[in-house]
């Protein structure tokens, strides 16, 4: 039995063998690899995998492994227009209790080593999900515009075990948080971020912990949330997900009030010193558009 799930910053195919019960990581090359499928003969795979530095394309290879074969070309328009692309790559970081938090970094085209360039830190939506180190158009955009992206998967993403899942329950704006500030603390000591110029941006949860850090600190130059969520007291009752939101909190706001409150940004608006700018889509039932008025009129008063 073969199925392809996340690890790390990579999706890989895994099998058990339904004789032994023993489990096997299945060689597929890093980035994105989804849409498995197999042959009538059972001797060769084909799917779509992207890579870190090129769009997505139908790969085939046989089924005991080998070097996989690239079928189509479907962005050759990249090659021939000489699109310059920054280079992506996996890096680690300690958090501030010593733990390891891996990232996905683009880098800005042309990169050196000798400058420190204006950083973006791009955090996920879920929190149950992860950045993979593979082909992004909007982070690619920002490299070929001179600046370094980092994608964070911090406490609460997949791709890490069930306890690093499970670590931003009942934490949000905690863990997560620390994880994505000792991120950008990294990024400053190697001289890859200018700490003059940071900006922050991220959609649904991404845009909750963009709103988190606006709330938390003044180093940001620039925030951006996304389909945020700053207020989880009426979020719960005006989403499409209260199950999984009260599965964060030890029940719904009328048992949990004060938690809700504690972990919601719009609690803290009056600490917001950075510039902020809010987009929504008006018919978002995941995160109705409510969230970003309440935050837009919070950051007025």
């Amino acid at each position: 039995v073969y199925w392809a799930t996340g690890e790390g910053t990579s999706t890989t195919l895994f099998s058990v063998s339904v004789e032994s019960g023993g489990v096997a990581i299945d060689a597929s090359p890093g980035g994105r690899n989804t849409e498995w499928h197999i042959s009538k003969d059972a001797t060769r795979w084909v799917w779509v995998r992207t890579s870190p530095e090129w769009p997505a394309e139908i790969y085939t290879v046989t089924r005991d492994g080998g070097n996989p074969v690239r079928l189509t070309d479907a962005n050759a328009w990249l090659r021939e227009e000489a699109v310059q692309l920054g280079t992506v790559e996996t890096v680690r970081w300690k958090n501030s209790v010593g733990e390891t938090v891996e990232g996905v970094l683009t880098k800005p085209v042309g990169y050196s080593p000798d400058t420190a360039y204006p950083f973006i830190v791009n955090p996920h939506g879920g929190p149950t999900g992860a950045s993979l180190a593979a082909f992004n158009p909007s982070a690619q955009f920002f490299a070929g515009n001179g600046y370094a992206v980092l994608q964070p998967n911090f406490r609460g993403s997949t791709n890490y075990g069930q306890a690093f899942v499970d670590a931003n329950i009942d934490n949000w704006g905690i863990t997560d948080y620390d994880d994505v500030m000792t991120g950008v603390d990294w990024a400053i000591a190697t001289n890859l971020a200018d700490p003059e110029r940071l900006i922050c941006y991220g959609w649904s949860y991404g845009g909750y912990l963009s709103a988190w850090i606006a709330t938390q600190t003044d180093r940001f130059q620039a925030v951006s949330p996304g389909a945020g969520l700053p207020n989880l007291y009426s979020m719960y009752s005006t989403n499409d997900i209260q199950d999984y939101l009260a599965s964060f909190f030890g029940g719904t706001p009328w048992d949990k009030a004060q938690n809700y409150r504690d972990h919601s940004p719009i609690t803290y608006v009056t600490s917001v010193t950075s510039p902020i700018l809010l987009m929504h889509g008006a018919d978002d039932t995941r995160v109705p558009q409510e969230q970003s008025v309440e935050f837009y009129k919070a950051l007025r008063d």
